[in-house]
C-alpha cells in the first residue's frame, strides 16, 4: 500500500525532512507529476512556488515538524520526486500573486503573469526574481542549485543551445531581454 523512501543523494541534509523516511503510497511511483502553485510569499521560506508544492502532499501529517529544517526538507522532497515520478512540471499561476507574511495574511497583487517548467529550481527562482528577490540568497533555492548534478557541456552542445534559444553569438538572448524588462515591469 505504500512504501518509505528518503532521497538517495541530498545536500548533506542528513534525511531532514524525516529521519525515518517518508512513507508515499504506491499509486503515485512511477507517474508524471503536474504542480500547479501560484506565485506568493511564504513567512518561512520568503517565496513559495513549485518546490514548497509538495510539502503538503508527500508529508501531510508531519509537514509541521519540519519547519525549523523547511530550506533542507524541501530540497529533499524534491529529491524524492525526482527519483519517484518519470516527469515533473509545474505551471505557475502569476495572475494575482499574494504578498505579505503568507500563506495566511497575504494580500493580492495582480501581476497577470504565467510560468511554466519542468525544472522545479528554475521556475521558483524566476518566481523569485520576479518578485524582487535574489533567488540564490533563498536557502531552498541554493540549496536545490547546489545539489544538482553537473554536466560538462561540449562546445557543440552550447552552439546547439545557443541556436535553439536564440542566442547570439555575443549570448545574448531574446528570451533573457524578455525576462528583464518583464521582471523590471513587475
Amino acid at each position: 500500500m505504500g512504501r518509505v523512501t528518503r532521497p538517495r543523494r541530498g545536500c548533506g541534509s542528513s534525511n531532514a525532512s524525516s529521519p525515518r523516511g517518508i512513507h508515499i503510497p504506491d499509486y503515485f511511483f512511477g507517474k508524471n507529476i503536474v504542480h500547479l502553485p501560484t506565485t506568493k510569499c511564504h513567512i518561512y521560506t520568503t517565496t513559495t512556488g513549485a518546490m514548497k508544492n509538495a510539502f503538503g502532499g508527500l508529508l501531510n501529517t508531519r509537514r509541521h515538524y519540519t519547519h525549523s529544517w523547511i530550506h533542507e526538507t524541501l530540497v529533499d522532497l524534491l529529491a524524492i520526486q525526482k527519483e519517484i515520478h518519470t516527469g515533473l512540471f509545474a505551471i505557475m499561476d502569476g495572475t494575482t500573486a499574494g504578498n505579505g507574511p503568507g500563506p495566511r495574511t497575504m494580500y493580492p497583487v495582480v501581476k497577470n503573469v504565467m510560468l511554466a517548467s519542468a525544472d522545479q529550481v528554475a521556475i521558483d527562482a524566476v518566481s523569485a526574481k520576479m518578485m524582487g528577490f535574489d533567488p540564490m540568497s533563498l536557502d531552498y533555492i541554493r540549496l536545490a542549485h547546489e545539489d544538482r548534478p553537473r554536466r560538462r557541456r561540449s562546445a557543440r552542445d552550447r552552439d546547439r543551445r545557443r541556436r535553439r534559444c536564440g542566442e547570439r553569438r555575443t549570448g545574448t538572448s531574446t528570451s533573457a531581454r524578455t525576462w528583464s524588462a518583464s521582471a523590471a515591469a513587475i
